[in-house]
């Protein structure tokens, strides 16, 4: 049996963040489908920006279709509300006909973080603001 190197040392466990306002970056993107829903769907991953090495944080922007604002029209709207304040809380300029998922890499913002119960664990979340009129 060979000894396999593994520098266990240099990488320790991420840690969770406290609840409270971060300034974060977008490190990356997944264009796809969401798996619960089917609808169309990127995946974001967020950094805490800073010294500390916090767990990454993983944010849904799930897009209604058209038959969605037939259908469900307040659940699409909602929908809609949620992107929007993911955008205006990263700086990514919207249009009446979208945005630009590329405005995406690197974009930065700040924003509340809470921490959430998942499969027995705390998990970071986003709390985005709503949208000042």
């Amino acid at each position: 049996m060979a000894q396999i190197e593994v520098p266990f040392d240099d990488a320790p466990e991420e840690e969770i963040p406290k609840e409270g306002t971060y300034d974060l970056r977008v490190m990356m993107k997944e264009v796809g489908t969401s798996k619960s829903s089917g609808r169309p769907q990127i995946t974001v991953m967020l950094k805490i920006e800073g010294d500390v090495d916090y767990v990454p944080i993983y944010h849904y922007l799930t897009f209604p279709t058209m038959e969605d604002f037939d259908e469900e029209p307040q659940k699409a709207r909602n929908a809609v509300r949620r992107v929007a304040r993911f955008c205006t809380v990263f700086g990514i300029e919207m249009g009446p006909q979208g945005f630009d998922d590329e405005a995406l890499d690197g974009a930065t913002g700040r924003c509340l973080v809470r921490l959430e119960e998942y499969e027995g664990e705390d998990r970071p979340k986003l709390q985005l603001p709503r949208i000042k009129s």
